[in-house]
């Protein structure tokens, strides 16, 4: 497994500190990911993957809402975990991959909705926060934002680069390449 930066595709702001929630990105009214409760700068497990967050730089953006970015892959690889969740519930994005020989496959790829109930039992796919950052500084028990690990795998070993299609309710917060030739 090897982590892949997103950093020079990112494009919105999933996590917000408390002084900062009015630059929360994930819907129209502002909500945010409580950025206190994610590993920025260090790694989790999710569903079998690990995955690398970078550290949040003031100002910078940190997630990719899928709007057509283009992502070379450190080396050839035959898929990728995806740390993602959906807007307005469970969304699917158009994939491509392409290969050196000008091979490109293309997919359809699930992540399911940020937003859940309650305390639901636990999830070995999910990252499940305490709470959810509303711009007002209020607080509300009923829902919890969580973010999905998403296993995508392609029918050719030799994939090095991805090209999220375009659905802006589509987030990804990190990704992971998965499968090599001498694994």
């Amino acid at each position: 497994m090897i982590p892949i930066d997103l950093r020079p595709h990112t494009n919105a702001w999933a996590a917000t500190y408390d002084r900062d929630r009015a630059r929360g990105t994930v819907n129209a009214w502002g909500n945010s990911f409580p950025a206190e409760e994610l590993p920025f700068g260090g790694s989790l497990a999710l569903g079998g993957i690990e995955f690398e967050l970078p550290p949040k730089a003031d100002g910078a953006f940190d997630h990719c809402e899928a709007l057509g970015q283009r992502i070379e892959l450190p080396h050839s690889c035959r898929g990728v975990g995806l740390l993602a969740f959906g807007e307005l519930g469970a969304q699917t994005v158009e994939m491509a991959i392409g290969s050196p020989d000008g091979g490109v496959e293309h997919m359809t790829v699930h992540v399911n909705g940020w937003l859940v109930e309650g305390n639901p039992p636990a999830n070995s796919d999910r990252l499940l926060c305490s709470h959810l950052h509303y711009v007002g500084g209020y607080e509300l028990s009923q829902l919890r934002p969580a973010m999905w690990s998403v296993r995508v795998g392609w029918t050719r070993d030799d994939g090095t680069w991805i090209s999220l299609g375009e659905n802006p309710f589509f987030h990804v917060v990190a990704m992971t390449a998965l499968g090599f030739r001498d694994d």
